[in-house]
């Protein structure tokens, strides 16, 4: 049995990209936030986590879910709907600055209002 081994080779030169050195500088800063945005949030994300039960606000949520009607599975709905706008309240310092970063490098061109309902 015979193996056969095909290879390819390139013979043009492949053009390489690179950013001017105050583009690079403004990119690298940018990566930066980026990275320290995303470790603070995903810490902020436990800590509400953690907060949340801690300051009963579960269970404020349970109790006006039981007040509002006794379908079960309405409750349900209504409990996680929520607790997740809560979560999403929390979050939200953040999201906004992160917003505010990407317009500041020129990443997005999306104005406030269009950004608050998306």
């Amino acid at each position: 049995m015979t193996l056969l081994v095909l290879t390819a080779s390139v013979t043009a030169a492949t053009p390489a990209y690179a950013l001017p050195p105050a583009l690079l500088g403004k990119a690298s800063a940018l990566t930066r936030l980026h990275m320290a945005m995303y470790f603070a949030g995903e810490g902020w994300e436990i800590l509400s986590v953690l907060l949340l039960p801690a300051m009963g606000v579960p269970a404020r949520l349970r109790d006006w879910t039981l007040a509002a009607t006794e379908r079960r599975r309405l409750q349900g709905l209504i409990f996680l709907s929520l607790l997740l706008l809560a979560m999403a309240l929390l979050l939200l310092p953040l999201r906004i600055y992160s917003h505010h970063l990407s317009a500041v490098y020129g990443l997005s061109v999306e104005g406030w209002k269009s950004w608050f309902f998306d």
